[in-house]
């Protein structure tokens, strides 16, 4: 590709005569007038005020933020751990600098290959190899065989997207044929394979020369590199990885087709293609081909940047910048756990890029595969739309600027349109279809669907969007996601002026796409999901409209330009003391030994001992069902399960209405449940934390998880009332002795009721117990227009139900449930939540009882 210099359409030059270059001169080398010289003098004013105003904020949002007073690390050993790693990393790529410059980039692939198979096996670094150059293939096979490496390898990746998104439902995925459809593309295309792998060997050969401050930006961004590398080396503890992602590729490996129903687990309808991609290399190489895939789309965004970024600025300016963008801690976040914001990030910077370069090259096979990249990026998280909205002006914009240089015509423009949106709206198109809501299970309200209530919302995190925004996202990031505050980093609000003043005399056409998508979608996104991570996809845009901006002072601003490098490496060297503060599941940075298995184990049984019950559970109980009863970690888990948390929305539902633990115990049954998967948790659900403490028997243990075993008596230990039993005399409600489970209403001041009170409820889990010594006994209660049923349990049995609905109020109704032996009965009052049609609802009461001698 060459260097992008073309002008934008006059429209969009608005405003640029402000802060023109002084490099127009007169005819015959005359001086530029004063009119010009006195524009340059205050556009060189305001661009200082764009870079120091928003360095003043932050200096001061320092001393009122206090991110020093932060617990970074967990032990002090953690955070040596770091410091040995710098250390390490410092005194290795020293010594290459002063005698084996030339050496450094193969070695380091070379240690990262061999180290990755050492640590995790051949069979996960293989897999992702494999897939890898059968993508590359792929996408250079559809798209032009003369495609760029990164390019292509995002086209074959988005062709496999939309094509395991056509089939995952059919019971085809086994290894074997992974294998074979991995293996078409190579074999197809031999030439092409051969010439690939010629270039991945040259990573192990030393050809590039870099200079010293060359060499010095490699360094920097190959030490953050290294330290996502050994994250990416430990098993996957994160609770949305163990939730949704990797249980997707779990779940594929297990059944071999997707079987999740979404009436069950209501995520189930999202958009999933980077999940589609993940398991098909869990397949081939379980959990950590899947990890080592994620960390190949960081490597992706990274090669994307510096092939855009060394356009506009030097090789060593642009490395800096790429470290800038590797140095934000949320990079860490969503590549040291089994998240999709890596994939999305990739899929619409390659969709730019091949943007950009069909509008300097006007090849059809190019814009179709930008297109059908940002298509594709719509299947991988519904927080791309923001993305494409943008994008498609830009889209228009290119195609008008090479309408001649088409053959087809409008033909290859109305086609390309037509393959992005078919190809977006597949997995919304399929949402709707079965659920009635396209972006189910979210705006539920606006798009009504019966699986669900209004409750459900996309993400947890509400901050209101304000012209503060940009500075609390900086300096209050916990507000915005599960990060620590300062984890988003600094660059971005640093950069963010000097990115829009760029605006008024940046003539690149990729310099104002990227400022507009990046700083557009942030404002978009902010405004309408402001949970950081939907931010992640637009950092790389903020990042290389930030490079386009500093490349434009390069020429006759140069002290501002050196000023904004000298900020960027000062953001980068504090982005990465703050590292690891975007995630909780990192912050002892590697496990010891490193690259052992009892390393793995050890952080496994720390972070996430719930996966080692899952393992226990499918030896002992493969096809019995079991409950989670603190999370939705069911990655892995062969049995049917259910889990009490919004993504089972009915389980979820139905604990919440369970107000007393027989109720929820009744539901267990129901469901044919014996086994519970019970985590630390201090907020659980008062029932099942009573049945836990009544019933629970543990059967196996890790780290204070347990998986839990109800007792056979169960039911009968729940109907025990711990009270003096009711033995003579008409005994009103409120008696102590009478014991209340759920919601119950006092109501007193009843001058028909017996001494005035009475007690109501229409709780599906409520009840009222007592013990008696008798025959039997007398409940009394009240008839009403508004009355359900009620259920009379006696040691257990049920002994009948009663309808207490009636036209008119009937005070003081009597039931008599006599012929009992003689002896102690454990009796129980349910609400059932049933009545007749024409009751207007489900209480039932309690007026008094009276045992029978």
């Amino acid at each position: 590709m060459q260097r992008y210099r073309r002008a934008i359409p006059h429209y969009l030059d608005l405003f640029y005569w402000h802060f023109c270059d002084f490099r127009q001169t007169q005819a015959g080398g005359a001086e530029v007038s004063w009119l010009m010289r006195h524009r340059f003098r205050y556009g060189t004013i305001a661009i200082w005020v764009a870079l120091l105003a928003p360095v003043l904020i932050e200096i001061s949002a320092f001393r009122t933020s206090h991110l020093w007073s932060q617990q970074i690390w967990f032990t002090p050993q953690s955070k040596h751990r770091f410091e040995y790693y710098i250390l390490a990393f410092a005194v290795i790529s020293s010594g290459f600098a002063l005698f084996a410059r030339r050496y450094f980039l193969p070695f380091l692939v070379g240690a990262v290959v061999l180290c990755s198979v050492a640590a995790i096996g051949l069979r996960p670094v293989g897999a992702v190899l494999l897939f890898l150059f059968s993508a590359t293939i792929l996408g250079r096979l559809v798209f032009g065989r003369l495609l760029e490496g990164p390019l292509a390898c995002m086209g074959g990746i988005a062709i496999w997207i939309v094509a395991m998104g056509c089939a995952v439902r059919f019971p085809i995925h086994y290894p074997a044929t992974y294998l074979v459809a991995l293996a078409v593309p190579v074999a197809f295309a031999y030439p092409l394979s051969r010439q690939l792998a010629s270039q991945w060997i040259c990573l192990f050969q030393p050809k590039w020369r870099p200079s010293n401050a060359e060499f010095v930006g490699f360094a920097l961004l190959a030490l953050l590199l290294g330290a996502n590398w050994l994250m990416v080396l430990e098993p996957e503890v994160s609770t949305d990885g163990l939730a949704m992602h990797m249980a997707i590729a779990s779940n594929m490996a297990i059944h071999h087709a997707f079987t999740i129903d979404f009436r069950q687990f209501i995520w189930a309808l999202m958009p999933m293609g980077a999940d589609w991609c993940y398991s098909v290399v869990y397949m081939l190489g379980g959990e950590y081909a899947a990890r080592l895939l994620n960390f190949a789309m960081l490597g992706t965004i990274g090669l994307l940047l510096y092939g855009v970024a060394r356009r506009f600025v030097l090789n060593a300016v642009a490395l800096l910048m790429v470290f800038l963008f590797l140095s934000t801690p949320m990079v860490l976040f969503v590549t040291g756990n089994m998240l999709v914001e890596n994939f999305l990030a990739a899929m619409t910077l390659a969709a730019a890029v091949a943007l950009w370069k069909f509008d300097e090259e006007g090849a059809t096979p190019v814009l179709i595969l930008a297109a059908v990249l940002l298509g594709t990026a719509a299947e991988i998280k519904f927080g791309a739309v923001a993305v494409a909205v943008l994008m498609l002006p830009f889209f228009f914009v290119a195609i008008r600027r090479n309408r001649r240089r088409l053959r087809q015509g409008t033909w290859v423009h109305v086609c390309a349109i037509v393959v992005l949106l078919a190809i977006a709206a597949g997995p919304y198109a399929y949402a709707y279809w079965r659920s009635g809501n396209p972006i189910f299970p979210f705006q539920n309200a606006n798009f009504h669907s019966p699986y669900v209530g209004n409750e459900i919302q996309n993400g947890i995190f509400h901050p209101p969007f304000t012209w503060r925004t940009p500075v609390l996202l900086t300096f209050r990031t916990s507000r915005y996601y599960q990060g620590q505050n300062g984890s988003f980093g600094l660059q971005y609000f640093l950069f963010l002026p000097l990115t829009l003043a760029s605006l008024f005399w940046m003539r690149s056409f990729v310099g104002r796409s990227c400022a507009v998508i990046g700083v557009g979608g942030a404002v978009v996104l902010l405004a309408t999901v402001p949970d950081a991570r939907y931010l992640y996809p637009v950092l790389p845009f903020l990042t290389l409209g930030a490079t386009v901006a500093l490349s434009g002072l390069h020429a006759e601003r140069r002290r501002i330009f050196q000023a904004g490098i000298l900020a960027a490496a000062a953001a980068g060297l504090w982005n990465t003391y703050y590292f690891p503060t975007a995630d909780w599941n990192h912050r002892d940075f590697y496990s010891s030994p490193l690259f052992s298995a009892a390393g793995r184990q050890s952080y496994l049984r720390e972070h996430a001992p719930v996966r080692e019950l899952i393992a226990y559970v499918n030896r002992v109980a493969p096809s019995d069902p079991v409950a989670f009863t603190d999370s939705s970690s069911i990655a892995g888990l062969i049995p049917p399960v259910y889990t009490d948390n919004w993504h089972d929305y009915q389980f979820w539902k139905q604990v919440q209405t369970s107000q007393s633990p027989e109720f929820f115990y009744r539901e267990l049954v129901h469901l044919g449940v014996r086994r519970l998967i019970v985590e630390a948790n201090p907020s659980r659900a008062t029932a099942i934390t009573d049945l836990l403490t009544r019933c629970g028997q543990s059967e196996y243990s890790v780290a204070g998880s347990s998986v839990v075993h109800l007792r056979p008596d169960c039911l009968a230990v729940l109907q025990q009332v711990d009270a003096e039993p009711l033995r003579k005399g008409r005994i009103d409600e409120t008696d102590p002795r009478i014991v209340f489970t759920g919601n119950w209403i006092p109501m007193k001041n009843q001058p028909s009721a017996y001494r005035n009170t009475v007690a109501v409820s229409d709780d599906p889990g409520g009840s009222v117990r007592f013990n008696l010594e008798g025959r039997g006994f007398r409940y009394t209660y009240t008839r009403s227009m508004n009355r359900g049923r009620a259920e009379i349990v006696i040691d257990g049995d049920r002994k009948a139900i009663l309808d207490l609905y009636n036209p008119a109020n009937g005070w003081q109704t009597q039931s008599t449930f006599a012929g009992l032996a003689p002896g102690s009965h454990r009796v129980a009052i349910n609400v059932l939540h049933q009545k007749d049609p024409a009751s207007s609802g489900y209480f039932i009461d309690i007026d008094s009882i009276e045992p029978l001698p």
